[in-house]
């Protein structure tokens, strides 16, 4: 193990104690910015500055962090993280069978709303003490005091655990939500494809429906699931590709057993499914870039930032904005198309590289959430005040990039009608069930800027 992931772990090991001890959660963000220090030192560096004790002259160490990976780097006792195992451990007496035997914590609060230490070292501390899995329930929205999750930073925390899991396989963190149960009976954490569908089902007599997504996002875990439906002989499947050419097979085999199968928000256009409800991306892709075309007065360097290089509806949008480029505006030049993985801190980074790679860069098309949410933290970096004339075009109206519009980051972004997706899925099933037949929609988008930000919905 390097030095500096002997430090790292250390310092986790103390955000875990302080969090176990209920200690104030400063502290513990305190070591887990420290940690994050750490990570960008090399060994030899670190070695050095704890040797010669200058480990506070850096910012985000102070004395009581310094001294954890002082200690680790050293070689030495570790005084003051002994001390915080003493003084926070867990009395467990008659119990102590019981909780051994334990595999999970089923109710845990992140940094993501009130709780002291990130998703990351929670899940590796949980690990290390031989848990299996740990659920995740920040608090819903309501309680603002513990700053709780909007369905925006609910979608984001999803992304960050999506990735997570993957790389801790077969450790897994399961997602949830505290979610407050309001006055007059409804909860406080909507979903707009949830609320299109239940709304429509509403209407339809004797029509149930079951929401399911993979627990990872890969194309693998739908193919499963796709295929435990067309076993149970269900009467019709409402599809979100995750990946096109993957459920191409499965779809045929749905057709096959006489099971309808529709597509929603990303398509599969070369399958058999019946219709596609959702939106026409490669459109919205061009209108992105006549939106940058017209801020940029026709000429300029603009990147692409994209979620996925393999999902069917990212990459229509990509091609929507390269057509419209091509064919209209010979002076705009495409010099860069990143990913970011769908991971919000890995777009954070490749946001702030392709930035330093590109100092003469005019413009930026978000065609996915994380670019459009990334973008603007990126910008409010005092590291790139000095571009504050770059134009930014999102997609999706999740809260922080609804805020980057309103603080001066982003331009405009492209907000879809999931609302109209859900209710059209139903339907379409619905009616290719009763005799009837479906016919793909493009359910349109809405372009928002801060001139209608107010009054699009």
């Amino acid at each position: 193990m390097s030095t500096t992931t002997t430090a790292i772990a250390a310092l986790n090991r103390a955000v875990y104690y302080l969090d176990r001890g209920f200690e104030p959660a400063a502290k513990a963000k305190a070591f887990t910015r420290a940690a994050e220090v750490a990570a960008g030192m090399d060994d030899d560096d670190l070695e050095r500055r704890a040797e010669a004790g200058t480990l506070t002259d850096l910012d985000g160490i102070g004395p009581s962090t310094a001294s954890v990976i002082a200690d680790a780097v050293l070689d030495r006792p570790p005084a003051y993280l002994t001390k915080l195992e003493q003084r926070t451990r867990l009395r467990v007496s008659a119990g102590a069978t019981v909780f051994e035997a334990c595999r999970s914590d089923l109710h845990s609060h992140s940094t993501w709303s009130d709780g002291g230490a990130p998703i990351r070292t929670m899940a590796m501390t949980a690990r290390a003490l031989g848990r299996t899995h740990l659920a995740l329930t920040d608090h819903s929205p309501r309680l603002t005091i513990a700053h709780g999750l909007t369905p925006e930073r609910l979608a984001e925390q999803l992304i960050e655990v999506a990735a997570l899991n993957e790389e801790l396989a077969p450790f897994r963190i399961l997602t949830g939500c505290e979610v407050d149960i309001l006055a007059d009976g409804t909860l406080d954490l909507p979903d707009d494809v949830l609320a299109g569908l239940e709304e429509k089902v509403g209407q339809l007599e004797g029509v149930e429906y079951q929401w399911i997504a993979p627990p990872t996002g890969n194309p693998a875990e739908q193919v499963q699931i796709l295929e435990d439906l067309i076993n149970k002989g269900v009467n019709g499947i409402g599809l979100a590709p995750l990946e096109a050419a993957s459920v191409e097979p499965v779809i045929a085999q749905a057709r096959a057993a006489g099971i309808p199968v529709v597509t929603f928000d990303s398509d599969a256009p070369n399958s058999e499914r019946v219709a596609y409800y959702g939106t026409d991306n490669r459109a919205a892709g061009r209108q992105q870039a006549e939106v940058m075309a017209e801020a940029l007065g026709g000429k300029g360097k603009v990147a692409i930032v994209t979620g996925s290089l393999v999902m069917a509806n990212l990459n229509e949008r990509i091609e929507g904005v390269e057509e419209a480029i091509a064919e209209k505006y010979p002076d705009i030049e495409l010099v860069d198309t990143i990913a970011t993985d769908d991971d919000f801190a890995k777009g954070l980074d490749v946001c702030e590289a392709m930035l330093r790679a590109h100092p003469d860069l005019n413009g930026v098309i978000a065609v996915s959430m994380t670019g459009s949410v990334a973008m603007p933290k990126v910008l409010a970096d005092p590291a790139f005040a000095d571009r504050d004339d770059l134009v930014v075009v999102g997609f999706d109206d999740f809260e922080d990039t609804l805020k980057g519009i309103r603080d001066g980051y982003i331009l405009a972004t492209m907000v879809q009608r999931p609302k109209q997706m859900g209710i059209y899925v139903i339907e379409g099933l619905f009616g290719l069930n009763t005799g009837g037949a479906a016919e793909s929609v493009d359910t349109g988008i809405t372009v928002v800027t801060l001139d209608n930000i107010d009054t699009y919905k």
